[in-house]
């Protein structure tokens, strides 16, 4: 392993190391299988927990869906890491294939510098990724630790103060670990990825200095056949090792487009059930600020109470004057024009 390791692409070395520190790729079965395996049952027992919380949960989308996002995460951490331990073969013998692979010291100068610096850039984007990872993992961690809360999902298990711990603890632990592992397969994947084109460029560029200036074969010199010879031996290995890069990362993906798609689904559920109720709460809102308003509102008189408005002013100014106690007294006004039926019968019938 010492062998491959100096001989490792720059492209995809930052990412192996990374990985080879957690037992992954190394001789010792023991040291391969057993960590990995017991982070894959600690992300498990997290998952579980996970479907256990729906119990208690109500008609609350948002906390369905933080729930729901806590099981996916670790079920795709899950099965990463189940993926890359059992298929560490896969893995170890991608690297060796990669061997294989011709340097850029092959080409002319131009096209040498642009492999160093596509080589490069692949290697800060790496480091890139990986800070970014940590830093957000340390963020993950620490702010729910301050407000004594889980890091990931809801806590719907009330009066069992152990298994919160518990599962804080497990969580603190398969967090850094599982976004460590996710981080340096991506890495890794984008390394495969950019080493495949260099040395297809490399082979396009290697044949083109390769023109054959005759027809006939007698013409070709033995020297400049073998080259050509070694540049179809090199397109075949080309050929092989995107198979087993294929084959090696195939299932990774495949978990990731079957996990990834019901937690964006939720997500935009989510969002949109949140949409729903903002306009909801606007509209009620438009609601009570306009029946405020309509109860608040002066009521425009009828242009008739205007003539018996100025007539009962009058009479009150005619009318009124105060005692010696300092009370006022108001005659009573009567409208003169209004007709009362016969009612003076009926009016002594009832003291009768």
């Amino acid at each position: 392993m010492k062998v491959l390791i100096a001989e490792m692409l720059e492209s995809v070395k930052l990412p192996f190391l990374c990985l080879r520190k957690l037992g992954l790729f190394s001789t010792n079965k023991f040291k391969a299988y057993i960590p990995m395996t017991i982070l894959a049952l600690i992300a498990a027992n997290l998952v579980l927990l996970g479907l256990l919380q729906f119990i208690n949960i109500k008609r609350d989308i948002s906390d369905i869906v933080r729930n729901l996002e806590d099981i996916l995460v670790f079920s795709m951490a899950t099965v990463r890491l189940t993926i890359v331990t059992y298929r560490n073969e896969d893995f170890t013998r991608l690297f060796q294939t990669a061997k294989l692979f011709w340097d850029a010291s092959k080409c002319n100068q131009k096209t040498k510098m642009e492999l160093i610096a596509i080589r490069r850039f692949t290697s800060q984007l790496q480091k890139l990724l990986l800070s970014g990872a940590l830093i957000c993992v340390l963020l993950v961690i620490i702010f729910p630790l301050l407000q004594n809360t889980t890091p990931t999902g809801i806590w719907t298990m009330e009066g069992h103060a152990m298994l919160y711990r518990f599962v804080l603890i497990e969580q603190i632990i398969v967090i850094p670990l599982c976004g460590f592992v996710t981080c340096s397969l991506d890495c890794m994947y984008l390394g495969f990825c950019a080493e495949i084109v260099i040395q297809f460029r490399i082979l396009s560029q290697t044949l083109q200095e390769l023109k054959v200036e005759g027809n006939a074969v007698s013409e070709v010199e033995m020297d400049r056949l073998n080259e050509i010879k070694g540049c179809v031996r090199h397109h075949r290995i080309i050929l092989r090792f995107v198979k087993e890069f294929r084959q090696a990362f195939s299932l990774v993906l495949l978990s990731e487009f079957v996990l990834d798609g019901p937690l964006i689904c939720a997500e935009l559920l989510a969002a949109f059930e949140s949409n729903l109720m903002s306009v909801s709460s606007d509209k009620n809102l438009e609601s009570q600020v306009t029946k405020f308003w309509e109860h608040e509102n002066i009521i425009e008189p009828n242009p008739g109470w205007f003539v018996e408005q100025i007539k009962y002013e009058k009479h009150f100014c005619e009318n009124n004057l105060r005692n010696s106690d300092g009370k006022f007294i108001v005659k009573l006004p009567f409208k003169e024009d209004t007709e009362l039926d016969d009612s003076r019968s009926l009016a002594l019938k009832q003291f009768l």
